[in-house]
């Protein structure tokens, strides 16, 4: 879980360094320019969609509202009208003279004539996040009023609570969660006023004459996890952003607050669906630890036995040193002392002989647990999914340290990147017909825009032509009138007379040879070319081109000519090059969004945490190898000392046999005990220190169970489920909350809110 909050927590903190520079030159608007932003700027941050809001509140020292301007961006994406809904009142358009008409729904609609509009507005709905400011100095508080001028140590505290709440489905039960909202707020400091600035959930930024102090709180978020007073899970989550310091003569210039709840509506919902695989880990997790707990526990307690039974037989060994001192010493009670001697030294000897019984089935017994330790290691190892031959005692060393390697962050994301491009070549099959098909529509576009203007310029002289023949026929029967009338004749007397054969073939040669004379002169064909430009420039003459044009471009000839060309384009060098281009280019973009995936970022995380766990390891098992080595010395140690025994019980049969070997046996007795004697206090230090070194794996692995295992137990029983039903209810929440003064049907919409505090 706390994985998950953190990844919340890093994902608004990217928005709070984004922000920082943009509050820091707000500081220094006075209120005009304030208000003027709000008439002109309408993003922050943040996608554009049809309708963006920027609200701006204007509020007292204390953080009391006493106005709200939201500046609205529609975008009109080249339609004549917009469509909007909204509550504010005052709407005036801030950018254009375009106008509106309201209905009594609230509606709006904008004559936008495909030009996007902005407009202001008055709001009186309420805000989703209210902020108060409280002001102590000295301790005590006061009003805003009261603070100017004074001098002493000064905190200014800014409270942010989360008024917006829905009730959505938990699990089996309905719960009411808070909106998840960002809000990040500035001021400025001048240096001279203030000294030993501090501030809690927050940073300063310091420019010699100022200090910008940047505060941040995710207000609601600690209800809407549920996870408040929890530090067993992770720390508070801020909800108050707090300034201190010493300050001389009080004063404080205006403060902004940006509050949004668009980082949220990025999280993916999806990637919270790993709580039954995780939960299953832990039942592993939890079973394995508690079986290495129980082993350290037992072998712990077994050598504890081991040391005290070791301190018992240096004793004895001591007191048979003694007892041999006095049987050389003691020659003439031979016959009790060699009597006593061949009984203590059986005992010996068969005690030992017990001893040496099982020394290599505790030799074998500690091989075997450290081969069942190997096993055990290369098994939760490939069950990782990372490939891990056998493991021996020769070779694990070398092996893990390979694996330790495999797992470094450039070696895993290598290996990621060359898996992403071969996922994606194999795609390229597809990511090259979709942008052949892209480039084709464009090509085909631009072929069309060609043919249309041919076509049309065929249409206007075809349409010219005719329209010229109209006007020719019309001047040639008012020049060959004014021929006839120059001859006291009109058109209709002429043509009957000709009709009836009384105009001879000289006379109407004459009147043609006029009519073709005049009609041939510059000034009659300037005026016929005069009246043709005049016909065709004419609204009816147009519109007939343009139908007429629509016509043939609709034609399946035409239509085949544009599919046509757009082939033989489609062929040519540079279309083919900007297909290949555009397809590198397609697939470099796909590589690099699936590097920067949560998928991606996971793997590295996971391969850094083996890479820790993998190390851990290697020392874990070395120091089980000391110590199935110190188990081999050990019994070494009683062989020779069996062997010993052996030769003593020897010698002191013979000693029985007759008093002359006595003092011989007697002598080799006692060297043979004070070697031993001197080699036991170096194996009673050796099982003291194997035992310290158990007792201190013993509780280590207590401490890891109790305090790592057993946390984590409890936090995936009882806390994650619940928790990533919360985050994603959440995250859909905030993707929903989209708009401050309404929404039309069928709108996206961003809406981000900009709170300003007057100065003291």
């Amino acid at each position: 879980m706390k994985k998950k909050l953190c990844a919340i927590l890093s994902l608004c903190l990217s928005f709070v360094m984004l922000m920082s520079v943009a509050c820091y030159a707000v500081y220094t608007q006075n209120d005009a320019v304030f208000e003027k932003e709000a008439e002109t700027e309408n993003t922050v941050f943040g996608e554009k969609a049809d309708k963006n809001e920027t609200v701006y509140v204007f509020a007292s020292a204390d953080g009391t509202v006493k106005k709200i301007l939201s500046s609205v961006e529609l975008c009109a994406s080249g339609s004549d009208q917009i469509v909007d809904s909204s509550t504010l009142s005052g709407i005036e358009n801030v950018k254009g003279n375009e106008t509106f008409s309201k209905s009594e729904d609230g509606t709006l609609t904008w004559n936008a004539s495909g030009k996007d509009i902005s407009y202001m507005g008055v709001g009186n709905a309420a805000l989703p996040v209210s902020v108060k400011v409280t002001y102590t100095i000295d301790g005590k508080e006061m009003k805003p009023e009261e603070m100017k001028g004074k001098s002493g140590r000064v905190s200014v505290r800014f409270d942010y609570t989360n008024n917006v709440k829905k009730t959505v489905k938990i699990g089996e039960r309905d719960e009411e969660i808070c909106l998840p909202m960002l809000a990040l707020t500035g001021a400025v400091l001048r240096e001279e006023n203030w000294k030993n600035v501090v501030c809690e959930n927050g940073r300063i930024i310091g420019d010699g004459a100022r200090y910008a102090v940047i505060g941040y709180t995710l207000p609601g978020m600690e209800d809407l996890l549920s996870i408040k007073d929890r530090e067993d899970v992770m720390p508070t989550i801020p909800t108050h952003f707090t300034i201190e310091g010493d300050v001389t003569d009080f004063s404080m210039e205006m403060t902004v607050t940006v509050v949004t709840s668009e980082p949220f509506g990025k999280i993916d919902a999806d990637a919270f669906g790993v709580t039954g695989m995780l939960e299953n880990g832990v039942d592993q997790i939890c079973e394995a630890v508690s079986q290495l707990t129980d082993g350290a526990k037992e072998l712990f307690e077994g050598l504890g036995a081991l040391e005290e039974k070791t301190g018992e037989l240096i004793l004895g060994v001591k007191k048979l040193t003694d007892g041999a001192q006095k049987l050389a010493e003691g020659v003439a009670n031979l016959d009790n002392g060699a009597a006593k001697l061949d009984d203590g030294s059986k005992s010996l000897a068969d005690g030992l002989g017990k001893i040496t019984e099982n020394y290599e089935e505790l030799n074998g017994g500690a091989e075997q647990i450290f081969d069942a330790l190997l096993k055990t290691a290369r098994d939760q190892l490939t069950g990782a999914g990372l490939e891990v031959p056998e493991l021996t005692k020769d070779n694990y060393i070398t092996v893990l340290e390979q694996v330790e390697q495999s797992l470094d962050e450039e070696t895993v994301k290598a290996a990621v990147k060359q898996a992403v491009e071969a996922a994606i070549e194999e795609k390229r099959g597809q990511i090259t017909a979709a942008v052949t098909e892209a480039v084709r529509t464009e090509v085909r576009e631009k072929v069309k825009e060609t043919v249309f203007e041919n076509v049309r310029a065929q249409v206007a002289q075809a349409v010219r032509e005719t329209v010229g023949a109209e006007v020719r026929a019309a001047v040639e029967t008012q020049v060959k009138e004014q021929v006839l009338a120059a001859a006291e004749m009109d058109l209709s007397s002429y043509n009957e007379a000709l009709n009836a054969g009384m105009i001879d073939k000289t006379t109407k040669a004459q009147i043609d040879g006029a009519v073709a004379a005049k009609m041939n002169s510059d000034q009659v064909q300037q005026a016929i070319e005069s009246k043709i430009d005049e016909q065709v420039t004419n609204d009816g003459v147009k519109a007939l081109i343009e139908a007429k044009t629509k016509e043939r471009m609709a034609s399946d000839a035409v239509k085949a000519l544009i599919e046509s060309q757009t082939d033989e384009q489609m062929k040519t060098e540079a279309v083919r090059t900007a297909i290949e281009e555009n397809t590198e280019k397609q697939i470099s973009i796909l590589i690099e969004e699936n590097m920067s995936s949560d998928a991606v970022t996971e793997k590295l995380f996971a391969a850094a945490a083996g890479r820790k766990k993998v190390g851990e390891l290697i020392v874990s098992l070395k120091s089980v190898e000391t110590f199935c080595e110190g188990i081999k010395d050990y019994t070494a140690a009683v062989e020779t000392a069996k062997t010993g025994a052996d030769q003593l019980y020897a010698g002191v049969s013979k000693l029985k046999a007759g008093s002359a070997a006595l003092k011989t046996g007697a002598s080799q007795l006692k060297e043979g005990l004070e070697t031993l004697e001197s080699s036991l206090p170096a194996m009673k230090d050796g099982v003291q220190a194997l035992k310290n070194g158990e007792k201190t794996l013993y509780d280590g692995m207590e401490t890891f169970r109790k305090e790592a295992v057993d946390r984590l137990v409890k936090l995936a029983k009882e806390d994650l489920s619940v928790l990533t039903e919360r985050l994603r209810a959440s995250a859909e929440l905030a993707r929903e909350y989209n708009t401050y003064s309404g929404l039309a049907d069928g709108m996206t919409g961003s809406v981000k809110y900009i709170i300003r505090t007057e100065e003291i």
